[in-house]
């Protein structure tokens, strides 16, 4: 009988046992339900936030090729010019380099060679002169 008596609680217990055990009971249930809802909820805002991304997704996107397709015109004319330029400018390196390293004389060069010529040589038509009108020892 002790163990009989061990294993079951004392009749004065038996009661508040029960109320406790359904009490527990409805707590447990009243906390699935609630964590069911705070799921539920979680769900839906998760789908929520979702949507708004995508829609806030698909207008950042949408101005942006709008953006696109208002500055490309523009921008494709600058990036034309720029290159365009940037060729300019390398045809002009390489035609110096070219040269440069062939030896040959660049048309400035070529020009100031003349300029010098034509000096020179009006100096020495000058002198030239200077003898003719000059008398010689034997004239004199």
């Amino acid at each position: 009988m002790a163990g009989n008596s061990s294993t079951k609680a004392p009749d004065f217990l038996r009661e508040p046992f029960a109320a406790a055990r359904i009490r527990l009971v409805e707590l447990n249930e009243g906390a699935q339900k609630v964590l069911r809802g705070v799921i539920q909820k979680g769900e839906e805002g998760r789908k929520s936030v979702n949507s708004l991304a995508e829609r806030i997704s698909a207008l950042e996107l949408g101005g942006w090729v709008a953006r696109f397709r208002e500055q490309a015109p523009m921008r494709l004319d600058e990036i034309r010019s720029k290159a365009e330029s940037f060729r300019a400018g390398a045809t002009e390196k390489l035609g110096k380099l070219v040269i440069d390293s062939l030896g040959v004389a660049t048309r400035e060069q070529v020009d100031e060679l003349l300029r010098e010529l034509d000096r020179l040589s009006r100096r020495l038509e000058g002198a030239e002169k200077a003898r003719e009108n000059q008398p010689s020892a034997a004239e004199v």
